[in-house]
């Protein structure tokens, strides 16, 4: 099967000649394609019938404008024969593969609205928790399967419990493979899917399959802690809900002290 990455590079210093090896590293049959939303001027090129005419008006517009505006050529020849990778491929696909621009604006907006939301409150977070449990300790990694990480493992494993909530940044990466790998080994899983983000509904969608598949149970942090809660008539209830601060969560308080505001 052919493989295309489509890559904005305009400049090996502004660190994608590392990126380019690191392609080459785990994919070494990749095409790489250069993005030409930063070379449009050329756009008998890129709007060419087929490979034949576009290296056709290549080799015209190096020879028309190589005295007269050579930077203008050095910017075509620095792509080279990567700006025509899509050329190679089903026509269908040519607008998607020769420009990042649509996939770079989603990322941007994806990191826009999650920055903003979650870093600075879910760092205060887990820095609270970790100054009230001084036993835990933060377990820096490389696998990116937590669960391959023997010191995770052990982690759990000295718990003595069987039955695991578990989160993760996205859920078909961070969230899945662990999830997946403790099932594997015999745990019971929770995976608290609101404990997760994605920027795309059908990885969230694949991910809830697989784990379902694998036997991980499909939850939500607060449906899990209400579960342990067990009992609204708990002397802790009360400020339980309200650290929970769920539109929900008030309600049931309200009703739980009577009807007095939360």
């Amino acid at each position: 099967m052919r493989r295309s990455l489509g890559l904005s590079l305009r400049d090996s210093r502004e660190g994608d000649a590392g990126l380019r090896r690191a392609v080459g590293l785990v994919w070494p049959r990749a095409a790489i394609q250069w993005c030409w939303v930063h070379k449009l001027h050329f756009h008998r090129i890129v709007y060419a019938a087929d490979i034949d005419a576009a290296r056709v008006a290549y080799t015209a517009f190096e020879r028309t404008w190589a005295k007269c505006c050579p930077s203008a050529v050095s910017s075509l020849r620095e792509g080279g024969d990567e700006l025509l990778t899509f050329l190679a491929f089903p026509k269908v696909q040519w607008k998607t593969l020769r420009t990042t621009t649509t996939i770079e604006r989603l990322h941007e907006e994806f990191r826009r609205r999650v920055k903003a939301r979650c870093r600075a409150k879910t760092r205060r977070k887990i820095a609270t928790v970790l100054r009230q449990h001084p036993a835990l300790a933060a377990i820096e990694r490389s696998f990116i399967n937590a669960w391959d990480e023997p010191r995770i493992r052990d982690a759990v494993t000295r718990t003595g419990r069987q039955k695991l909530l578990i989160g993760g940044i996205t859920p078909h990466v961070w969230l899945a493979f662990p999830a997946m790998s403790a099932v594997a080994d015999g745990y019971d899983l929770y995976a608290l899917l609101d404990a997760s983000a994605t920027w795309s509904d059908l990885l969230r969608l694949t991910a809830i399959e697989q784990m379902r598949q694998a036997g991980v149970t499909i939850t939500s942090g607060s449906a899990a802690v209400v579960e342990m809660l067990h009992n609204n008539a708990s002397p802790i209830a009360g400020e339980f809900y309200a650290a929970l601060d769920l539109p929900a969560t008030r309600y049931i308080l309200q009703i739980t002290q009577g009807g007095k505001s939360a």
